[in-house]
C-alpha cells in the first residue's frame, strides 16, 4: 500500500470513529434529555397536587366551621366570665341585678346560638359543648335555652345525666317540661329504659320538689311499655311515706 493509500485510509477510519463518536453522543443526549424531562415534570406535578390537597383540605374544614357559631361561643365564654369578676358594665345595685343582666345576655346569645343551629341544621361537638357548659347556671331561663340548643343534638346518655344532674336536681316547671318533652322524643329502646330509671330514681329518691314536677309531666314519656315502673314508683312511695302529694300527683296522672 503506497502512502496516498494510507493516508485515504486513515482518513476514512477517523470519520468512522469521529461519526460513531457523535452518534452515541446524540444518543445518550436524547437519553438523558428524556430523563430530565421527567424529572421536570414531576417535580412540578407533584407541588400543584400537594397545594390542590391542601386546598380542599383547607375548604372542607372551613366548610365544617360555622363562624357565627365560634362568634357566639367567645361571646358567651366572656359574659360568663363577668359573673366571675363581677366588673362588667351591668347594673350593680345590688347582686341579683348584676346577675339578672348577665343572665339576660346570656339568654339572648344562647337564642342567637339556637337560631343558628336551627338554621344550618348543625350538629357538632362545638355546639352540643355551649348547651352542656350552660345547663348548669342558676336561670331557668339560661337552663331553657340550652336544653333547646342541646335538643337538636341528639340525645345520648351523657346528655341525658346532664339534663337529671342541671335540671332535676333544682327544677323548675318550664326546663323541667322541657327535659320531659325531649325524653317523650326519644326513639332509642335503651336510652329510653336509662331515661325512665332515672325518672324512678328521681320519684322515689330526689327531693320531694324535684319527684313532684317529674310526677306533674309523668304523662308526657308513660305509654304501655313504661307505665307499671311509675306505677311501681308510686307504691314505693307510699310505702316510705315519702310525700302523699307525689302519690297523689302520679295517681291522678297515670289513673291508677
Amino acid at each position: 500500500m503506497n502512502l496516498f493509500n494510507k493516508f485515504v485510509f486513515v482518513l476514512i477510519v477517523g470519520l468512522g470513529i469521529i461519526i460513531a463518536g457523535n452518534f452515541f453522543i446524540a444518543q445518550r443526549f436524547d437519553q438523558d434529555r428524556e430523563a430530565l424531562s421527567t424529572v421536570i415534570d414531576e417535580d412540578l406535578v407533584q407541588p400543584d397536587n400537594k397545594e390542590s390537597q391542601v386546598s380542599q383540605e383547607s375548604v372542607q374544614e372551613t366548610s365544617t366551621e360555622n363562624e357565627k357559631i365560634k362568634s357566639y361561643k367567645t361571646r358567651l365564654r366572656a359574659i360568663k366570665g363577668c359573673l366571675q369578676t363581677r366588673e362588667c358594665h351591668y347594673p350593680n345595685k345590688d347582686p341579683k341585678s348584676y346577675e339578672h343582666g348577665v343572665h339576660k345576655d346570656m339568654k339572648h346569645q344562647l337564642k342567637q346560638v339556637y337560631n343558628e343551629v336551627r338554621a344550618q341544621d348543625e350538629k357538632s361537638s362545638e355546639v352540643k359543648n355551649i348547651a352542656l357548659s350552660f345547663l348548669g347556671e342558676n336561670n331557668d331561663e339560661v337552663k331553657l335555652e340550652a336544653l333547646k340548643i342541646l335538643s337538636t343534638q341528639g340525645m345520648n346518655a351523657e346528655n341525658v345525666d346532664s339534663i337529671f344532674e342541671e335540671v332535676f336536681e333544682s327544677p323548675n316547671p318550664k326546663s323541667s317540661r322541657f327535659s320531659m318533652q325531649i325524653f317523650a322524643s326519644l326513639n332509642d329502646e335503651v336510652l329510653q329504659k336509662h331515661v325512665d330509671e332515672k325518672l324512678f330514681t328521681v320519684l322515689t329518691r330526689g327531693s320531694v320538689y324535684s319527684a313532684l314536677t317529674v310526677a306533674q309531666n309523668i304523662n308526657l314519656v308513660t305509654d304501655s311499655n313504661n307505665r307499671q315502673i311509675f306505677i311501681d314508683a308510686a307504691s314505693e312511695i307510699q310505702e316510705q311515706g315519702v310525700s302523699q302529694k307525689v302519690y297523689e300527683e302520679l295517681r291522678n296522672q297515670l289513673k291508677f
